[in-house]
């Protein structure tokens, strides 16, 4: 009976120590869904700036240069070529950031200002298009900046809790 006890402790202990694992890599992956969407970011840039390419042409391009963002460009992309009845673009972004699972690697404040800058796009100048999205990237890069100067001690912190909350729960169960 004993041995079966220490077995489940050990097992709790390590099911929570990895728990913390799968928190630390989430804090990772963010960094790397922010990077690939700032590269998105600066192809929409240069299409517009040099080419003058509409946002369903660069939505295409965008699926076809393999980000971890193809999938939900090339949603947008889809959906704008077969927009017969002019759903607002801020409409279909907001569906795709709901249908794809590339935007749940965002924080809460990301989202936003992701579906914010969906929103908008599209509905002025080419001057101000190009200035939203360069004031999109700086947020990026601002956001990009804070994570990989604390991405060590974020992770280093979700072991820890992971690791605490197992020993937390085998001392409850002696």
């Amino acid at each position: 009976m004993a041995e079966i006890k220490l077995i489940g402790m050990a097992l709790i202990m390590v099911s929570a120590g990895a728990i913390g694992c799968i928190f630390g890599e989430r804090a990772k992956r963010e960094i790397k869904i922010l990077l690939s969407l700032s590269r998105c970011l600066m192809m929409f840039e240069s299409e517009i700036r040099y080419c003058g390419t509409t946002v369903n042409e660069i939505c295409a391009r965008i699926c076809a240069g393999g980000e971890m963002w193809s999938d939900f460009f090339g949603y947008i992309s889809d959906e704008l070529a077969d927009n017969n009845s002019n759903t607002d673009i801020g409409m279909i972004w907001e569906k795709g950031m709901k249908l794809f699972d590339i935007s749940k690697g965002l924080s809460i404040e990301d989202k936003e200002e992701f579906l914010r800058f969906g929103r908008e796009l599209g509905s002025s100048d080419r001057e101000s298009e190009l200035g939203r999205i360069n004031m999109y990237n700086d947020y990026i890069k601002g956001r990009l900046s804070y994570l990989e100067k604390n991405i060590n001690e974020r992770v280093r912190l979700c072991r820890l809790l992971g690791v605490t909350a197992g020993v937390f729960i085998t001392i409850l169960m002696v």
